[in-house]
């Protein structure tokens, strides 16, 4: 594993060069003109990669080797100019091409020229994904927000954009999909109820993925009570209106699937109607095969709430209750129908298409609902 601090150096007009200043970051300060210089000292990097235009290679690249002569050997990256969108893409290739598998990299996106620090956040992303690289920190060495009576520059961390961009890509997923890693994104500086909250997410999304009806309901219950203690507690910090906005949308994608106690006796008629919307939920996601297995425990549920019993019990018994019950019984073989083609993959001597499948299961989720009970 090697840490790689990645920087820029760019030209500088002969009556403006780099100005000496005092960066300070973290109860560190150190004085240079080159934002990359104290970022070696600030993160003690293996390598320092500088990114720079042969016409800032030739002025102040010299320069900064000097000022770190015996400290580490800057490693130039050359770039073009990046005046055209082709030149971008060179850019982008050169950042991702020298970063390797395992890498932990700093990003200093101080001298980051026109739209360079938009190609370093992208590229993120991508070493992230694509090489298997952490990103460790992005630093910005804000120059025009020094305090100019002591020539101090503050060194901006912009590590929590690139965490908020990880929780929009997996509250993206979550909500297309219901499957995410949220439990990934936790650091032991995260806060109790965060620590919880991406557990409980975690939970939720595996109990929807195996069909666990009851736990689902129970988890995306407390899901809603987490997201609300959580927001509450994000209201008092700087900065975290996006959150809150994201963690808001899945409160109401969930909601729905909600039912703190979905096994008790007075719950009996508010769990079909959980369970039904749950149902159309895995349609929705077109997890067909969820959509119309559960169809069928559906029907055996509804029967057993006819007969005024519980609706969690073994399958026997459901299939019992569910014989001789007219159009409910055969509402039931047709979702089992439907069901069994799903289940057999196309296995079988006679299939039906997958656009066919679909069609099924959609007709199915929407006769289901003139089948719950009234209150």
């Amino acid at each position: 594993m090697t840490r790689k601090v990645v920087s820029f150096l760019g030209y500088t007009p002969p009556n403006r060069p780099y100005q000496p200043t005092t960066y300070v970051y973290d109860q560190m300060e150190h004085s240079t003109p080159f934002m990359a210089e104290a970022a070696v000292h600030f993160f003690k990097p293996d390598r320092l990669l500088v990114l720079v235009t042969q016409e800032a290679k030739a002025q102040n690249f010299g320069d900064l080797c000097q000022n770190l002569e015996g400290v580490i050997t800057p490693i130039p990256i050359d770039i073009p100019s990046g005046q055209h969108e082709q030149e971008l893409g060179e850019i982008f290739a050169a950042i991702a091409g020298n970063i390797k598998p395992d890498d932990t990299i700093i990003f200093d996106i101080t001298n980051g020229f026109r739209s360079l620090p938009v190609l370093a956040f992208l590229a993120t992303s991508f070493v992230r994904i694509v090489r298997g690289a952490s990103v460790e920190r992005m630093v910005y060495g804000a120059f025009d927000a020094k305090d100019k009576v002591h020539d101090r520059t503050p060194v901006f961390d912009l590590t929590p954009f690139l965490t908020l961009l990880d929780w929009t890509t997996r509250t993206d997923a979550f909500l297309k999909f219901g499957r995410a890693d949220f439990a990934a994104l936790m650091t032991s500086s995260a806060s109790q109820v965060i620590q919880e909250l991406a557990k409980t997410l975690d939970m939720l999304s595996s109990s929807l993925y195996m069909s666990r009806t009851q736990q689902a309901m129970e988890q995306a219950a407390t899901l809603q009570e987490l997201i609300q203690e959580t927001t509450t507690q994000l209201s008092t910090a700087a900065g975290t209106m996006p959150f809150t906005i994201l963690l808001e949308q899945i409160k109401n994608e969930y909601a729905p699937l909600a039912l703190a106690k979905p096994v008790s006796v007075q719950h009996r008629r508010a769990a079909l109607s959980t369970i039904l919307r749950m149902i159309n939920w895995y349609r929705e996601k077109k997890m067909l095969l969820h959509a119309a297995t559960l169809a069928t425990e559906w029907c055996t549920a509804v029967a057993r709430y006819q007969d005024g019993q519980s609706l969690f019990c073994r399958f026997n018994e459901r299939k019992r209750a569910i014989e001789n019950k007219g159009p409910l019984s055969d509402l039931y073989q047709r979702a089992k129908e439907v069901r069994n083609d799903v289940a057999h993959c196309g296995m079988e001597p006679s299939f039906a298409e997958a656009k066919n499948v679909e069609e099924a299961v959609t007709n199915l989720c929407q006769e289901l609902p003139n089948f719950l009970p009234d209150q």
